[in-house]
């Protein structure tokens, strides 16, 4: 199993959410693009984009043949397919649909691993683990700080107010509700193909809005604790 603390292992998971929210936003914005070039030009990039985030859990894979990150290069590759037909297709629209509902799988098995993956790196058992380490550094500098040196208590104080600060962000941001909001996102998407109803941009725009902004609250969370695992090493 890949390490699920390494921060490229979190990077790369980091990457796919975002890519996924492109995929939704530019699925259901094609719909309404009636300039060929501009249409075969946008999903060729998402084509790209796509496969090149494949690449690296490929990379990630050659680590260990039977790790986590295996299991995401099989749907990416789904999608890789699915997106690059549509931009081959003449019947646009048809092909769009198409795509759209043949991406409903792939889509969910990845936010499905997403979810188990990110969940396990910021689990309850990570956040007490943390919460040990404050508590630690908070009583150590209670116990000491008669004997310490100014700058001491300054460092100590620093560490303890950073510890805080990332125990506080991982408190709050939820990768469970991230991959939710992407959930509804995309279903959205698909429930409107279905039932062969006009997309609604700014309905998945919006949501697209609010997702996004989840993904940079985790963001911030991931790099904190990043930062001190690196100082503590």
């Amino acid at each position: 199993m890949d390490d699920p603390f390494s921060m490229s292992a979190v990077q790369a998971r980091l990457g796919l959410l975002r890519q996924l929210g492109t995929y939704a936003e530019r699925l259901s914005t094609l719909s309404g693009n009636k300039a060929p070039e501009q249409f075969q030009t946008n999903t060729a990039s998402l084509a790209n984009s796509l496969k090149a985030l494949q690449g690296t859990f490929v990379s990630l894979s050659a680590i260990n043949g039977t790790n986590d990150a295996a299991r995401y290069v099989g749907p990416l590759g789904t999608i890789v397919g699915i997106v690059g037909k549509l931009a081959l297709d003449q019947k646009r629209d048809e092909a769009l649909r198409k795509a759209i509902i043949d991406g409903e799988q792939p889509v969910n098995q990845l936010l499905d691993f997403l979810k188990e993956d990110l969940d396990k790196y910021v689990a309850t058992t990570r956040l007490a683990g943390m919460a040990q380490q404050l508590s630690t550094a908070s009583l150590f500098y209670n116990g000491e700080k008669n004997s310490l040196t100014r700058e001491q208590r300054q460092l100590r104080l620093a560490e303890i107010a950073q510890l805080a600060e990332a125990y506080k962000l991982l408190q709050t941001a939820s990768p469970s509700s991230v991959v939710r909001q992407m959930k509804i996102t995309h279903q959205t998407l698909v429930q409107a193909t279905k039932e062969n109803s006009p997309l609604s941009a700014g309905l998945v725009l919006g949501t697209i809005d609010e997702y996004e902004s989840s993904v940079a609250g985790l963001l911030d969370a991931i790099q904190q604790l990043h930062a001190i695992n690196q100082t503590k090493q």
